[in-house]
């Protein structure tokens, strides 16, 4: 993997996580990918390797994001284990975050308290 894709050190959210699998969606022109092939392009074109990520297998993590996607409308099941997103069902500016997701997920990790903050702390 060459440095541009890299994700060094940052510390991934479940909404980073949401975002990378959608933009290998979307960097795709939005055609259905199998569930496999997005697990490979979301190392190769987002630089996130699902398998390391602690919690459920990586195939069944991108599966249940997209069954999500089914039941809210923006996404198909074309085939088992196959899905397409319905582009135009997707804001342009939930595009443009999903695209464009490393750098929110770096400007956080830069200001960790000051995104705290915004949230109900316990």
């Amino acid at each position: 993997m060459d440095g541009a894709h890299e994700v060094p050190e940052l510390q991934l959210s479940p909404i980073d996580i949401r975002r990378a699998v959608l933009a290998t969606f979307f960097r795709a022109g939005g055609g259905p990918l199998t569930i496999g092939e997005v697990v490979r392009r979301t190392l190769e074109d987002e630089g996130v390797d699902l398998a390391l990520l602690p919690g459920v297998n990586p195939r069944r993590r991108v599966s249940d994001m997209m069954r999500y996607q089914v039941r809210e409308g923006r996404a198909e099941a074309v085939g088992r284990g196959t899905y397409r997103p319905l582009l135009h069902r997707f804001s342009d500016s939930t595009v443009r975050r999903c695209l464009r997701w490393r750098t929110v997920a770096a400007r956080r990790n830069r200001h960790p308290r000051w995104v705290r903050l915004g949230r109900a702390l316990p």
